[in-house]
C-alpha cells in the first residue's frame, strides 16, 4: 500500500472514532481527554524510537572516529594511506590542478594556531660554530643540554662498535644481503634515490657499475630484517621516540662532485647517520633564516663514526669522498611529548 494510500485510511478510521464518540454523547473535551492516554503512549514510543535512532548514530560516529583516529596513529596503516592518497591525487590531476595547495601548510588558515619556526635569534648558536664537536662515551645529559636543546650537531666515535653491521658489512657482502635475503628481496624499498637515475635491482646486479644511491627500508618485515644489524644508538636520550624506518646510504666508483649531493629530507625531528665502511663527505646546510648568517658544515665522516643533527635548523646532505666503496645508513627520531 502506498504512503498515501495508509495515511487517507488512518485519517478516515480517526474519524469514524470521533463521529462515534460524538454519537455516544462525548462531547470534544472529553474525546481529547479521553485520547490522551493513546496520544501519550505513541509520543513516547515515538521518543523511544527516536533515542534509539540517535544512540544508533553516536555509536557508529564513536566507532568510525576511533577506527580512524587509531589507522592514522599506526606507522603502517598511516603509510598506507598515505600512499593511496598520492596515488588518488595523480588520477584526479589530470581534471583538478591540486598542485597549487601542495606546499600549503593549511589549506584554512587558523588564526589562533601558532607555528615555532627558527628566528635570526636562533641562528645565534650555529654563528660561530664552523667545526663540529667529536665526542665519545658522552652521557645523555650533556647530548641533551649541550647539543640537542641548542641545535648544535656533533659526531659520535663509538656509538657502531658492537653492531653486527659494523662487523659485517662490505661492498660484496652488503649486496649480497639484498640480492639472498628472502625478505629484503621481496620487499620494495621507499623514497629511492640515485644521482645518474639508476635502479636498485641494476647497481645490485652489475659489479663494476659507478653508483651512490639511497633508499628507505619501510616495510615491516625489512625493517626487521635491517634492524637485526644494529641497535638503537646509545646517545639517544629517553625523550627521542625512534623512528621504526631507517634509510641506507651505498656507493662506489663515484666521487664528490656538486650533482653526487644527496639529501635526506624528514619532518621528524633529529636524524642520526652511521658511516660503517667507507667515507661519505658531508654537508650540514643550515635552514632559513639561518642560511644568511651561518656557514654550511663540511666534515667526511670515517668509518665508526656517527653524525647526530637536529632537522629543525640543518639540511643533511652527503656525497662519497672517493670511488672507494660506502656503507652508511641512519635513522630519524621525534621528542616524546
Amino acid at each position: 500500500m502506498a504512503e498515501s494510500d495508509s495515511l487517507e485510511a488512518i485519517d478516515r478510521d480517526l474519524k469514524e472514532v470521533v463521529d462515534y464518540c460524538e454519537s455516544a454523547g462525548l462531547d470534544s473535551e472529553q474525546v481529547a481527554a479521553d485520547a490522551k492516554l493513546l496520544l501519550s503512549a505513541a509520543q513516547k514510543h515515538e521518543d523511544s524510537s527516536s533515542f534509539q535512532t540517535l544512540t544508533k548514530k553516536v555509536l557508529f560516529v564513536t566507532v568510525a572516529v576511533t577506527l580512524v583516529a587509531f589507522l592514522l596513529q599506526n606507522a603502517w596503516t598511516f603509510r598506507w594511506l598515505s600512499v593511496a592518497g598520492k596515488t588518488f591525487q595523480m588520477k584526479i590531476l589530470p581534471y583538478w590542478d591540486w598542485t597549487n595547495l601542495y606546499h600549503e601548510e593549511c589549506i584554512v588558515a587558523n588564526p589562533y594556531m601558532v607555528v615555532e619556526k627558527l628566528t635570526e635569534e636562533d641562528c645565534e648558536v650555529c654563528e660561530t660554530y664552523d667545526e663540529l664537536d667529536v665526542v665519545h662515551n658522552i652521557s645523555i645529559k650533556e647530548i641533551t643540554e649541550d647539543y640537542l636543546f641548542d641545535n648544535i650537531p656533533f659526531i659520535v666515535t663509538d656509538a657502531t662498535q658492537n653492531w653486527k653491521a659494523f662487523k659485517e658489512f662490505n661492498f660484496d657482502s652488503f649486496k649480497n644481503l639484498y640480492t639472498t635475503n628472502e625478505v629484503l628481496r621481496s620487499h620494495d624499498v621507499c623514497e629511492y634515490k640515485e644521482s645518474n637515475s639508476q635502479r636498485l635491482a641494476e647497481i645490485l646486479r652489475c659489479s663494476d657499475c659507478p653508483f651512490h644511491a639511497m633508499w628507505l627500508n619501510c616495510k615491516l618485515p625489512a625493517i626487521k630484517v635491517f634492524r637485526s644489524f644494529y641497535y638503537r644508538p646509545y646517545f639517544l636520550p629517553p625523550m627521542v621516540e625512534s623512528a621504526l624506518e631507517n634509510f641506507v646510504a651505498f656507493s662506489s666508483g663515484r666521487s664528490e662532485s656538486s650533482e653526487e649531493f644527496l639529501i635526506y629530507y624528514t619532518s621528524d625531528d633529529l636524524t642520526w647517520f652511521a658511516q660503517i665502511r667507507g667515507t661519505y663527505l658531508i654537508q650540514l646546510r643550515p635552514k632559513a633564516p639561518c642560511e644568511e648568517l651561518c656557514e654550511t658544515l663540511e666534515i667526511n665522516l670515517q668509518e665508526g663514526q656517527t653524525i647526530v643533527l637536529t632537522n629543525e635548523m640543518w639540511e643533511l646532505w652527503f656525497a662519497p669522498s672517493n670511488e672507494s666503496p660506502a656503507i652508511a645508513f641512519g635513522s630519524t627520531g621525534r621528542w616524546d611529548s
